[in-house]
């Protein structure tokens, strides 16, 4: 390898300052309302009501902890068992582990790295209480089938829409599927106040407890909102509310959002059109997307045809200053999910394809410049 010409320091991700960030900022410090639930993170719950229609919008400090309301608003227990993709973070796991119930691990498809209806058919059993599917990437799973699945048999759908801000399926968004959707706006997200989530309540029957376990089991909110004289402890609860601080950035990111989006998927779409004629001569693969999604650019990703292959890629990358990474430890061979989990089959589908695939750089300031000089990388690889 010739380490003498043009190397660059090109990084995986890094999170974009939009506008008023600072502004919002100073905005809260002088307001000395520093708390959660207050004007701005009302702001940003309404933009998600106004903008994309959702019934009830509750900002979190992570989607982990959305996650764990999920868990928690539909009194998950031992004996219980949620179907879980096995290609996803620990937390999507953890979360219904913490309140006792099982995870389900089943495959996940090797074209979308998303769960499929199929597997969740073979894993449903008198146990199941949950099925939380996972949208990675930002791209939809056959969301409207699974939805139709889990009303027949009287399934809670649970959507970890992490990575799904401006993420659609037939011009729905993403999170708004199940009785309960999670994002996050962790500073790897197109959307970021550095730690932070939120809950999604599309159910109407979970509204008003949402609101109250959010609140450490009280009934704060409506105190606030003036509908009692006093609040108090009504159940168990814990504290789930975003700063202010955390919200200014949040909501000055979220009047980005069309914006961001617009150029996380253009260079999206450039990867793949760059790459589609040598995915398809050579040992690599790209991902196939379902119809009807509309995708917001938050993961490119390769899987290669081997893991010999896909390190050597990495390592190829590496030397040119280009950081690529490669994703998920499937959570069934994890040591936690050995001891909390079960497995629907082998999973020979996502144990294969966990070490083969390979993520791109892609953040809003990746100029076309450097874009192209990561793909140039790529092909020069596979020339060799």
């Amino acid at each position: 390898r010739d380490l003498h010409t043009m190397k660059k320091a090109i990084p995986f991700t890094k999170p974009y300052i939009y506008k008023n960030e600072s502004q919002y900022l100073l905005d809260v410090l002088k307001s000395s309302q520093w708390s959660g639930d207050r004007t701005f993170s009302k702001k940003c719950e309404s933009f998600f009501k106004e903008k994309y229609g959702f019934l009830r919008t509750l900002l979190t400090p992570s989607c982990t902890a959305a996650l764990e309301l999920m868990a928690l608003l539909i009194e998950l227990k031992a004996g219980d068992e949620v179907i879980i993709p096995s290609y996803t973070f620990p937390t999507t796991a953890s979360a219904m582990a913490l309140r006792g119930a099982t995870p389900r691990f089943v495959d996940v498809d090797p074209k979308t790295l998303n769960i499929t209806l199929d597997k969740i058919k073979e894993a449903h059993n008198e146990n199941t209480k949950a099925v939380l599917v996972v949208h990675y990437g930002g791209y939809a799973c056959d969301i409207e089938a699974i939805a139709s699945y889990c009303k027949e048999h009287n399934l809670y759908l649970f959507e970890d829409a992490a990575q799904c801000i401006h993420s659609f399926y037939k011009e729905k968004p993403l999170g708004s599927f199940g009785d309960l959707g999670a994002i996050s706006f962790h500073e790897t997200k197109n959307i970021s106040c550095g730690e932070g989530g939120a809950l999604f309540i599309n159910n109407p029957k979970l509204v008003e407890n949402a609101e109250i376990i959010r609140e450490k089991g009280t009934d704060r909110s409506k105190f606030l909102r003036g509908e009692i004289d006093k609040y108090s402890w009504k159940k168990i609860g814990s504290s789930f509310l975003l700063s202010e601080f955390n919200s200014a950035v949040l909501l000055a990111q979220l009047e980005g959002v069309d914006e961001i989006t617009r150029r996380r998927t253009t260079l999206w779409d450039n990867y793949y059109s760059e790459l589609k004629n040598l995915s398809e001569s050579n040992d690599f693969t790209l991902p196939k997307l379902l119809e009807n999604v509309q995708g917001n650019g938050h993961i490119f990703w390769m899987t290669l045809k081997d893991d010999p292959t896909q390190s050597e890629l990495q390592n190829y990358l590496k030397d040119y200053g280009i950081t690529a990474t490669s994703h998920f430890v499937p959570l069934h061979e994890s040591d936690a999910g050995r001891k909390f989990g079960k497995t629907q089959g082998g999973l020979n589908l996502t144990k294969d394809l966990a070490n083969r695939v390979l993520r791109l750089p892609l953040f809003y300031e990746l100029t076309d410049e450097n874009q192209n000089y990561i793909i140039e990388k790529i092909k020069a690889f596979f020339k060799k």
